[in-house]
């Protein structure tokens, strides 16, 4: 019997993670394995979008809608919202790493995370600076409840190429450039602690495919 994993896939924008784990649960299939695909950003599961939907059902003007509005940074610009918000997104990173993906692989299953722990606990850091989250007492619970994945991959690029693939991208709402620059330098940060296999994601991709196959043992 294959034993099930749990494999996740950090990195920068335009890095080709979502071309890379395409390619990964074909190769997993090929190999008797029946992966199952987690995408998550904290404070935007199905459940909080459900409950998000209610409220504004029920009191239209209580939260601003989707996109890139002048209103919704004035109402996140309140420091109580902030908190607020942070606090569900952390008790919702707990369901859904913590609960959901852990009974996932209890029951058998192989995941793929496209995002896990860091890169959640690294969104919230740039959204709130001020809120200092990482020191938080249930950021800490939440780090040592959820599991850590049999192998932690983090798909890089050179910081000319990250640019230049961002600009062919042409993202409807992109990050200001100040916030592009946060996340490039944090990601490298986190490229330098020795938890991630960091593979260079400027490569030909048949490349990184065989890197994070030869990784896995596959």
């Amino acid at each position: 019997m294959v034993a099930p994993m749990i494999i996740s896939i950090s990195g920068v924008d335009c890095a080709g993670k979502s071309t890379q784990i395409e390619l990964l649960e074909a190769h997993l299939r090929q190999n008797g394995k029946q992966p199952q695909r987690m995408w998550y950003r904290p404070g935007y599961s199905p459940e909080l979008d459900s409950l998000r939907a209610l409220i504004r059902k029920i009191r239209p003007n209580a939260i601003p809608t989707p996109g890139d509005s002048a209103q919704r940074e004035k109402t996140f610009s309140n420091p109580k919202l902030q908190k607020r918000w942070a606090t569900a997104a952390i008790w919702d990173t707990l369901l859904q790493y913590a609960l959901k993906l852990r009974g996932l692989n209890l029951i058998g299953k192989t995941i793929i995370c496209d995002r896990y722990l860091q890169d959640a606990l690294l969104d919230l850091e740039l959204r709130f600076p001020e809120l200092n989250t990482r020191q938080w007492k249930s950021v800490k619970r939440l780090k040592s409840l959820c599991p850590e994945p049999d192998k932690a991959f983090l798909l890089m690029l050179p910081h000319d190429v990250f640019l230049e693939r961002l600009i062919q991208k042409n993202e409807p709402f992109p990050d200001a450039p100040e916030m592009r620059e946060r996340r490039f330098l944090a990601y490298q940060s986190l490229a330098s602690t020795g938890n991630f296999i960091v593979i260079n994601g400027d490569r030909p991709i048949a490349d990184v495919q065989q890197s994070i196959v030869e990784a896995l043992g596959q």
